[in-house]
C-alpha cells in the first residue's frame, strides 16, 4: 500500500504492487528456496493431473534450448512433495501464505488426481495454511495448450482470485518517497553487470538525486530497511554490507544455474576437474567460472568470491575441512533409496540405539536437513567421515560425520523425522564421548537452522524407533511419565497415539548421565535457576522464547542540544534485532526516546507502570506499542535483556534526545525491582561513549564519534541488585568508535561473536571474545593519532548464561 501522508502531503495512492519470483519445482530447489522466499503472500503449485496424488513424480529439466538430460522419478511421491512444502508454510508463524494449487492436463485421457483424495489431504493443514478453493474446488484444473473458451474463462479466474487475495492482505503503508526510491534504484541496477544488483554507495548516490532523501537525513536507511523487510529487495548488513539486491530474482537464478548445470553434467562424461561438483556436490570458485554465471569481476560489485561468502552465510553451502576454496553443496547430492542401508557395522565402534527427533507429529519442512549439514559442518569438531578422499557416507538424506577424530556420527533424513546413529569407541583408552553432548548439539543446531529459515513456530522433540512398528517411517516420542503407579517414563506411539510402554534401558546413554532416571531426564530438572554451588552451574534458560530484548537506539538529538547525528545507528538497530531474535528473544525496538521517556518504557516493560499512566502528550504514542503487541515481561520469562544506544558521559550516563541525563543507576533499580525477574539473568548492553578520552596504540584508522558536554562525577557500580551483566564498549572516561556506514565497532563484534558461538559457549565467554577483537582493532582519530577501544563488562551473575541448552554445563 503507497501513503503519501509521510512529512509531506503527496496524494495518497491506494495501489498494491505484486513482486512474483519464479523457481525451479524439481527436487533440489525444495531444499533451497527457504532461504530465498520468507514471509511469502500467495504460493503456487503446479500438478500433472494425469499423475496420482500418491505416484511419484516424473522430473524433467528445461533450458532455454529445451530438455536437459533425461527425466527420472523422484524419490518422493507427489502427497509427500506437498506436505514437506505446506510444512515450510506452516512452520513460518503468524503471517501463513495463501496457497494456490492449479492441475494441468485436464483434458488427459486418464486423470488420475483425485480431488476428494486431494481435499481430505489438504485438511489435515487447516490450522496452517490457507488453501485458495475456485469453484469450491481445492484444485484449478486446465489444459494450459487449449484455445477452448472453458480454459481461457478458467485462467482468467484463477489471475482474479489471485488480485483477490492480495486485495485482502494486510499490507504495511510504503511512504511515496520510499517507493520512488525502489523505482529508481530498480531501474539503476538495470544497467550494471551483473543486473539487478547494485553497491550500497550507487544506492545512495540514487537516493540523493532525489531531493526528499536530501533533506531528510536518516530516511534512506530506513526505506532500504522497509523494501528489505517486505523481500522487495535483499541485503545482508552482517556478511555483504555494501551488495544490494534490487531484484531477488537475480541471486535466485544464479543458484539455479548451479543445480541445472550439475544435473546436465549428470549425462556427460566428466574431466577430472568436474568430478567432485559431480559425484560429491562440491563447488568451488573455479568450477563456478565454468558455469559462467552473471557475476563481476573481481573488482565488480558482486565477483564470484561474494557468492561464495553469502551463500555460506545462507547456509546453503560450508567449506570443507576448513578449506576456503572447496565447499559442499548438500542440495546438489544423490538421493539414497534405502538410507538405512548406509548405516552398519564400523570396526572398533559400538553403535547405540538411533535417537530419533520427530517434527510435531509430521515431516520436518524443506531446508532443514542440508542446512542442518551445513551447521554442523561449521561447528568445531565436525567433519565429513572420508574413506579414500571421499565422504564414507554423503547424500542428501543420509550423512556420515567424524566428531572429535574420534566418534562417528550419521545423520538420516526418512521424511517423517531424523535420527542420530551414534558409533564410539570400545577402546578405552581412544577417548570418551557423551553421547547427550551429541544431542544437544544437534538440537541447538536445528535450531539455529529455524532462526535462519525463519521457522519461527518449528517444533520437535526426541523420540525413539518404535518399538511397536519395526519400519523406518514411525517413531514412538519421549512422554512424562503417565499416572500407571510405576513412575517410569513412558513413550508415546505416533501411529497408534496412546502410551505403549516404558522407555527401553539401552536409551540411557543419551541421557547426561548413566545414573540418572529417565523422569529426571525428561522433566529437565538439570537446569537451575537459584541457589549456592558449582560455578559452572547455568540459569534456567529453557523457555522457547527467552523473554523481552528491548532495544532503545537514540539517533537524532533536538537540535538545540548540539548533539550529533548517530549515523550508522540505524545498522546497530537492524544487527542487534536480528541477533536476539535468533536468541530466541521478542526483539522490541525503540527509537529517538528522551530521558524520561527512557523511563517510562523501562517501568512499562517491567510492568511497573500503565500506559494508562503516560502523560498525555505527543510522546505517549511511542510507547503505545509495547502493550498492543505483548512485549512486556512475564513470569514465563527466564531472562531480560535491555541494549541502549545513544551519546553518553563520563559517570554511566546516557542522554536521551532533549540532551538530559539518564543515570545507569536508574537502569538496575527499575528492572532490579521488577519481581518477575527475581533470581533470573538481566543483560544490559551500552553503546555509548562514557567520556572524551581516547587509549593511544600504534596501527592504523577510523572515526570518533563523542558527545560533547561537560564530564559528570562518576556514579561507583555498588550495591547492585543481584543477577545483572552489564557489557560497556569502552572503559569509564574514554570514547566509543561507529563508523558512519557499518555501525559502531562494538556491536558489529558483538552480533559476530554471539552468532558464531551461541550454540555452545556462556554469555561471559563470548563477551571476552568480543572484548579481544575490540582490543585489537586499531585506528586514528581526528589528529592522526593511531588509538584503539578498550570495552569493560561488570557484572553480578551467579551462574552461567547459555542462550541454548548445554546440559553439560548444568546440574540436578
Amino acid at each position: 500500500m503507497l501513503s503519501g501522508d509521510f512529512q509531506g502531503g503527496e496524494k495518497l495512492l491506494t495501489s498494491k504492487w505484486i513482486h512474483f519470483m519464479d523457481s525451479g519445482g524439481q527436487p533440489e530447489f525444495h531444499d533451497l528456496l527457504p532461504a530465498f522466499v520468507p514471509d511469502t503472500s500467495v504460493v503456487l503449485f503446479v500438478f500433472n493431473l494425469s499423475e496420482g496424488l500418491d505416484e511419484k513424480p516424473e522430473i524433467e529439466y528445461r533450458g532455454s534450448k529445451g530438455r536437459i538430460g533425461e527425466p527420472y522419478k523422484s524419490y518422493l511421491t507427489h502427497r509427500e512433495i506437498l506436505e514437506h512444502c505446506l510444512r515450510v508454510f506452516s512452520a513460518q508463524g503468524e503471517k501463513v501464505p495463501h496457497i494456490m494449487l492449479i492441475g494441468t492436463h485436464n483434458d488427459h485421457h486418464n486423470k488420475k488426481l483425485q480431488v476428494t483424495d486431494l481435499d481430505k489431504f489438504l485438511k489435515t493443514f487447516q490450522q496452517g495454511i490457507h488453501v485458495v478453493r475456485l469453484r469450491d474446488q481445492p484444485i484449478a484444473m486446465l489444459d494450459c495448450l487449449s484455445d477452448e473458451n472453458e480454459d481461457k474463462t478458467m485462467v482468467e479466474e484463477i489471475r482474479q482470485q489471485i488480485l483477490d487475495v492480495i486485495e485482502d492482505i494486510d499490507s504495511e503503508d510504503t511512504p511515496m518517497a520510499w517507493f520512488g526510491l525502489e523505482l529508481a534504484l530498480k531501474k539503476a541496477s538495470q544497467s550494471t553487470n551483473p543486473k539487478g544488483i547494485l553497491s550500497l554507495e550507487q544506492c545512495k548516490q540514487e537516493a540523493d538525486l532525489l531531493n526528499y532523501f536530501k533533506t531528510h537525513s536518516g530516511q534512506f536507511d530506513a526505506a532500504l530497511q522497509h523494501l528489505v523487510k517486505h523481500n522487495t529487495f535483499l541485503h545482508y548488513p552482517s556478511v555483504l554490507s555494501d551488495v544490494v539486491f534490487c531484484d531477488p530474482q537475480v541471486l535466485l537464478d544464479m543458484v539455479t544455474q548451479i543445480v541445472q548445470h550439475h544435473y546436465k553434467l549428470k549425462h556427460k562424461a566428466v574431466n577430472k576437474k568436474m568430478a567432485p561438483f559431480m559425484d560429491m556436490g562440491y563447488i568451488s570458485a573455479d568450477i563456478l567460472k565454468s558455469i559462467r554465471l552473471q557475476c563481476s569481476d573481481e573488482n565488480g560489485i558482486f565477483p564470484l568470491e561474494s557468492l561464495l561468502k553469502l551463500l555460506t552465510y545462507l547456509k546453503i553451502i560450508s567449506p570443507i575441512q576448513k578449506s576456503s576454496v572447496k565447499y559442499l553443496m548438500p542440495a546438489l547430492l544423490p538421493i539414497a533409496d534405502d538410507p538405512a542401508a548406509m548405516v552398519g557395522e564400523i570396526p572398533g565402534k559400538k553403535c547405540l540405539p538411533p535417537l530419533c527427533i520427530s517434527f510435531d507429529g509430521s515431516c520436518p519442512p524443506n531446508g532443514v536437513f542440508c542446512s542442518l549439514v551445513i551447521t554442523l559442518l561449521q561447528s568445531e569438531n565436525w567433519e565429513l567421515c572420508r574413506t579414500e578422499q571421499k565422504p564414507h557416507c554423503c547424500f542428501r538424506n543420509c550423512v556420515t560425520f567424524v566428531y572429535q577424530e574420534v566418534a562417528i556420527i550419521t545423520l538420516v533424513d526418512f521424511f517423517t523425522h531424523f535420527s542420530i546413529y551414534l558409533y564410539i569407541p570400545t577402546h578405552p583408552n581412544t577417548g570418551k564421548i557423551s553421547p547427550h553432548i551429541i544431542r544437544n548439539v544437534v538440537h541447538q543446531s536445528i535450531h539455529a537452522v529455524s532462526n535462519r529459515l525463519q521457522y519461527s513456530h518449528l517444533k520437535f522433540q526426541d523420540a525413539i524407533p518404535c518399538p511397536e512398528h519395526h519400519d523406518d517411517n514411525h517413531v514412538a516420542l519421549w512422554c512424562q511419565p503417565v499416572p500407571c503407579g510405576t513412575g517410569a517414563a513412558f513413550f508415546k506411539c505416533t501411529v497408534s497415539n496412546i502410551y505403549t510402554g516404558p522407555i527401553p534401558d539401552v536409551y540411557k546413554d543419551w541421557m547426561e548421565s548413566t545414573d540418572l532416571k529417565v523422569t529426571e531426564f525428561l522433566q529437565d530438572h538439570c537446569m537451575v535457576s537459584a541457589g549456592g554451588g558449582d560455578p559452572q552451574e547455568a540459569y534456567k534458560m529453557d523457555k522457547e522464547t527467552h523473554g523481552i530484548a528491548l532495544i532503545i537506539s537514540n539517533t537524532k538529538f533536538e537540535e538545540d542540544t548540539g548533539l550529533s547525528y548517530r549515523d550508522g545507528g540505524e545498522k546497530d538497530e537492524q544487527a542487534l534485532q536480528e541477533l536476539f531474535q535468533m536468541l530466541h528473544y521478542k526483539a522490541v525496538l525503540l527509537k529517538n526516546l528522551k530521558a524520561a521517556q527512557i523511563e517510562r518504557a523501562l517501568r512499562m516493560v517491567t510492568d511497573d507502570l500503565s500506559y494508562d499512566d503516560l502523560p498525555n502528550d505527543a510522546n505517549k504514542k511511542k510507547l503505545v506499542n509495547l502493550k498492543a503487541e505483548d512485549c512486556l515481561v512475564s513470569p514465563e520469562n527466564d531472562s531480560f535483556v535491555l541494549c541502549v544506544m545513544s551519546h553518553g558521559e563520563d559517570g554511566d550516563i546516557l542522554l536521551g534526545t532533549d540532551g538530559e541525563k539518564f543515570q545507569l543507576n536508574t537502569i538496575y533499580k527499575i528492572v532490579g525491582d521488577c519481581k518477575m525477574l527475581s533470581k533470573k539473568p538481566k543483560m544490559i548492553f551500552i553503546q555509548a561513549c562514557r567520556g572524551g578520552g581516547v587509549p593511544q596504540a600504534d596501527g592504523e584508522r577510523a572515526t570518533v564519534n563523542k558527545p560533547g558536554g561537560v564530564p559528570q562525577t562518576k556514579v561507583d557500580y555498588v550495591d547492585k541488585p543481584a543477577d545483572f551483566f552489564t557489557s560497556f564498549p569502552t572503559f569509564a572516561g574514554h570514547s566509543a568508535f561507529r563508523d558512519e556506514d557499518s555501525g559502531s565497532w562494538y556491536v558489529k563484534d558483538l552480533c559476530s561473536v554471539f552468532k558464531e558461538s551461541y550454540i555452545t559457549t556462556d554469555l561471559e565467554t563470548m563477551v571476552k571474545k568480543v572484548n579481544s577483537k575490540l582490543v585489537d582493532r586499531l585506528d586514528k582519530d581526528a589528529d592522526g593519532k593511531t588509538v584503539r577501544q578498550v570495552p569493560e563488562k561488570k557484572d553480578t551473575l551467579k551462574f552461567l548464561v547459555y542462550f541454548q541448552l548445554k546440559e553439560s554445563q548444568s546440574i540436578s
